[in-house]
């Protein structure tokens, strides 16, 4: 039987090629996983071929060099160390890896991690509890599936095995986001605003910069003057720093917002005698942190009895009264930068006012 340029024969995987040479292929490993082929010199007698044929497979079968048998340990370490991502998802990764991935699932060779295997942890990351006793959050334990899959799909992918994330239920708790993301109403920002300006008017700018902006954090501080667009009224967003080290931002993309008289008026006053390219840099000329912002307002809440702030909180409030006026959530995600839509739920205060308010607008009388 012919096949191609190749003959098959009466041996198994030994096929004669047109000019009389002998054609060995190879299969190995469940699923067939492992494959390889290889033609043998002229003169080579049909009952050789066999015999190679053999020794192929076999070889096949031995594992005959650390690649074969690396440990997901080993292998991630690399993994990370290749990927191109922002310094602040690359210690996210690392630290899911570290704390709840590989001490688990380290010590396996790639090829020895199955669908079990990778359902058993699963089912012991559901059940894990922090060091106050509670289970963590749905949302944290997802945020470490993922990293475990998109690790073990790269290694399938990398070494020709079969992808153990198939059909795996991912991990889950009965537990609720416990991150908090309360935003100020206009009342609360206006008495932080005006509690920040009187007691720490240093800390002014910034601060109401923040709630005028809704930018991250990391993005406020990698402002640089160049990014102020007085002729056009537009403050760029080109960069983020996170623990002194300089990115893209968050989604990767540029964005401008509305440099308003109120912004223009705090920078104008704070650039007196500061030509630092920092809009806002620390004493030494270097980035600040957001660590400091926070120190303050915590201080500045449990000395006036104001609401609770973080350096977040602007960003939260920012987006609701922004909705709250009418703004189309299109432009309010343009402004702030987020790429997904399901974000702008995330950081959005229902005020039970508004809410109420709302359905009354709509609401049809009863018995109607």
């Amino acid at each position: 039987m012919t096949m191609g340029n190749k003959t098959k024969t009466r041996h198994p995987g030994v096929y004669r090629l047109d000019d009389g040479r002998f054609l060995v292929m190879a299969t190995a490993g469940k699923g067939g996983r492992k494959r390889t082929k290889r033609t043998l010199p002229a003169g080579t007698t049909l009952n050789e071929a066999a015999v190679a044929r053999a020794e192929l497979v076999e070889t096949l079968r031995t594992p005959t060099n650390t690649t074969e048998r690396q440990r997901l340990d080993s292998f991630a370490a690399l993994w990370l160390a290749d990927m191109s991502i922002r310094p602040s998802t690359r210690a996210r990764y690392q630290g899911a890896l570290v704390d709840h991935v590989l001490p688990e699932l380290g010590h396996h060779a790639l090829e020895d991690i199955t669908r079990g295997t990778l359902q058993r942890w699963s089912l012991s990351v559901s059940k894990k509890t922090r060091p106050d006793g509670e289970r963590y959050a749905h949302q944290t334990v997802l945020s470490w599936w993922r990293v475990a899959k998109q690790l073990l799909q790269d290694a399938a992918a990398e070494h020709d095995l079969p992808d153990p994330t198939r059909r795996v239920r991912p991990p889950s708790t009965p537990v609720a986001s416990r991150r908090k993301r309360d935003a100020l109403t206009r009342a609360q920002l206006d008495e932080v605003l005006e509690a920040v300006r009187e007691v720490h008017p240093e800390w002014y700018p910034e601060v109401y910069t923040l709630a005028h902006t809704g930018m991250r954090p990391g993005e406020l501080y990698a402002l640089q003057w160049r990014d102020i667009d007085h002729g056009n009224g537009w403050i760029h967003i080109r960069r983020a720093v996170w623990r002194d080290k300089v990115d893209r931002t968050k989604t990767g993309a540029e964005r401008r917002t509305p440099l308003t008289d109120g912004i223009r008026d705090v920078l104008t006053s704070k650039r007196r005698g500061l030509p630092a390219a920092l809009v806002f840099p620390a004493s030494n000329g270097a980035h600040r942190l957001p660590q400091s912002l926070l120190t303050m307002l915590s201080r500045l809440a449990k000395q006036y009895g104001l609401p609770r702030a973080t350096p977040y909180t602007f960003r939260y409030t920012f987006r609701t009264l922004m909705r709250d006026s009418g703004a189309p959530d299109e432009l309010v995600r343009a402004i702030q930068g987020h790429a997904d839509p399901r974000m702008g739920i995330t950081y959005y205060r229902v005020d039970m006012d508004t809410a109420a308010d709302a359905v009354a607008a709509i609401a049809i009388p009863a018995g109607a």
